[in-house]
């Protein structure tokens, strides 16, 4: 028989293999909560080749997210040295305009009377 949660065959008759059960024990279910396990035709005809295996523990979720949450800070101060590389940039093209005498619109001229 197939075990439900990862698709071991085993030889004896139990829904689950040996080692899906040692790492259930960690995690018991309450007798009251309702637990529904997928059939054998939906388990077979959803499965994709490929896939990556699945996070079952809390300690490897965690490690998950950390390694997101680094990818994510990473990008973002990425994106804000090109930001402000950028606006360094243009600053420096705004300042040579003034200092080359190029007319700029915020000019203003002043009259005097007289």
């Amino acid at each position: 028989m197939e075990c439900l949660k990862c698709g071991k065959v085993s030889k004896n008759d139990q829904v689950f293999c040996a080692e899906c059960l040692k790492k259930m024990e960690d995690y018991p279910v309450k007798p009251d909560v309702p637990v529904v396990l997928p059939s054998r035709k939906n388990r077979q005809s959803t499965k994709k080749s490929g896939r990556k295996r699945r996070i079952t523990t809390p300690e490897e979720q965690v490690v998950l997210l950390k390694r997101r949450q680094r990818r994510l800070i990473w990008t973002v101060v990425v994106l804000a040295l090109a930001l402000v590389l950028a606006g360094l940039l243009l600053a420096q093209q705004w300042i040579g305009n003034l200092q080359n005498g190029d007319a700029h619109p915020t000019e203003t001229t002043y009259h005097t009377q007289g």
